[in-house]
């Protein structure tokens, strides 16, 4: 799909104010002589979007006089109306009871348009979807749940259970990081015993450290904000991650493990930095 469609469906989404419905396998009604060219079910904000693209040999006034009668009979309601300056593309939000659709009507230099048509749930009481704080949820955030692109430290064991969610090489530096089954302590323990050879410079736990800066200054540490809607809190996540630094001569390896910020049950997150000799 063109990457204009998709910009136009998100701001489209972002322009809604309205409730969703409660069926979202609704067929939105399309015109006799519309061809699909693309279907894409995503989530923003927890919620799932159905949308699908669709190309019609109407003119960009017959369509939206299309969609302004025929989502009228079945009961809809326009809520708002706007139209992109850019690409003329006039959106359109209809609502029936909890349920919303998005139409967007977009010109095409041949004199059709394409239809962009989406429908999403949003129960009562929570929040409209563009003010809705995003989700771990949401397509943009989807965590690997196999190994993404790279290679592990051949000396350093990988934790059990892992998936490797970044492998950075920079030269003299390597970065990794694992989401693992393990705890923070198991965690922390498997890297002392596989790197038993090693030196440990430094074992810090992030609340004990917190705790002697505010002893320390008598200010308590700058809270971060919440920006998910679900998932672990971020101040609690920081407080109950640890840090070990190892050193084998002129080598250094890093070891820092937090809770898993989706959710704790899940285990816990390892970034591993190495140093090589200089």
């Amino acid at each position: 799909m063109k990457v204009i469609c998709f910009s136009i469906l998100i701001a489209a989404i972002l322009f809604s104010n309205a409730i969703a419905g409660p069926d979202m396998d609704f067929q939105v009604p399309v015109p006799g002589t519309s061809q699909l060219l693309d279907t894409k079910d995503f989530y923003m904000s927890g919620r799932q979007i159905k949308a699908r693209l669709y190309k019609s040999r109407l003119d960009k006034p017959s369509a939206i006089r299309y969609y302004e009668d025929v989502l009228a009979s079945q009961g809809f309601v326009k809520t708002s109306d706007d139209t992109d300056k850019k690409s003329g593309a006039k959106m359109m939000k209809y609502k029936k009871e909890e349920l919303v659709i998005n139409v967007s009507v977009i010109p095409q230099p041949d004199g059709t348009t394409q239809l962009m048509l989406a429908n999403y749930l949003q129960p009562r009481g929570t929040p409209e979807l563009g003010k809705a704080k995003p989700s771990f949820k949401d397509s943009i955030f989807a965590l690997p749940k196999q190994d993404m692109p790279g290679k592990d430290l051949g000396f350093v064991s990988r934790p059990p259970n892992s998936v490797r969610w970044a492998s950075i090489d920079t030269g003299k530096q390597r970065t990794l990081m694992y989401s693992t089954s393990l705890s923070v302590a198991d965690a922390a323990q498997f890297y002392k015993e596989r790197l038993s050879s090693w030196t440990i410079e430094n074992e810090t736990a992030t609340r004990d450290a917190l705790k002697d800066y505010k002893e320390a200054t008598g200010k308590n540490p700058a809270q971060i904000p919440r920006f998910f809607s679900d998932g672990e809190d971020f101040n609690s996540v920081v407080e109950d991650s640890c840090n070990l630094d190892f050193r084998n001569g002129q080598e250094k390896l890093s070891v820092t493990i937090f809770p898993n910020f989706t959710d704790r049950k899940l285990g816990s997150i390892v970034s591993i930095t190495y140093n090589e000799a200089q």
